[in-house]
């Protein structure tokens, strides 16, 4: 199975696609099935069929609230894609003094390492490994902190000659 993470787009007016637009307006909110059978008129035994694939791309999460209820929530992807929207948006209101490129350092060995660890590090987060659970908000922190640590182990593994 591959770690390489995937672009999930769903079609539009989707059962999903308006799930992640609810999501993206209102990223703090929980929906449970109950919910989203009468807010998106849809057929109770068809809502996790229809959001698998985006709760696999890390949009929505589905995982029990603190009070032991299961709902979906925003997933750190959507968040994610969520703040690179808002950041674009402050960007654009900017002007633009000079290119965009001249403003951003160039990226080292170790940032090119952390960036190909990052999806090892959602996967283990996913899978409870980063001492998170799944009513824990997504700990970004963590995982990014997690994925310099292996980008630094490998920096370490290149510089004594490789895997033995």
């Amino acid at each position: 199975m591959s770690t390489t993470p995937t672009t999930y787009n769903p079609r539009e007016g989707s059962l999903a696609d308006r799930v992640l637009a609810f999501f993206t307006q209102q990223p703090d909110e929980e929906l449970s099935i109950e919910d989203i059978v009468l807010k998106f008129d849809a057929k109770v035994q068809s809502v996790k069929t229809c959001l698998k694939p985006s709760v696999q791309a890390g949009l929505i999460r589905w995982g029990q609230n603190e009070h032991g209820s299961w709902v979906y929530t925003a997933g750190p992807a959507l968040q994610l894609k969520a703040e690179r929207a808002r950041v674009a948006a402050q960007q654009a209101a900017q002007p633009a003094a000079a290119p965009a490129m001249a403003q951003q350092p160039a990226k080292s060995l170790r940032d090119e390492f952390a960036i190909a660890a990052l999806p090892i590090m959602w996967d283990a987060y996913d899978k409870g490994y980063c001492g998170l659970i799944d009513k824990d908000e997504p700990n970004v922190k963590t995982i990014a902190a997690g994925a310099y640590q292996l980008a630094d182990a490998m920096l370490r593994a290149r510089e004594e000659g490789g895997a033995a």
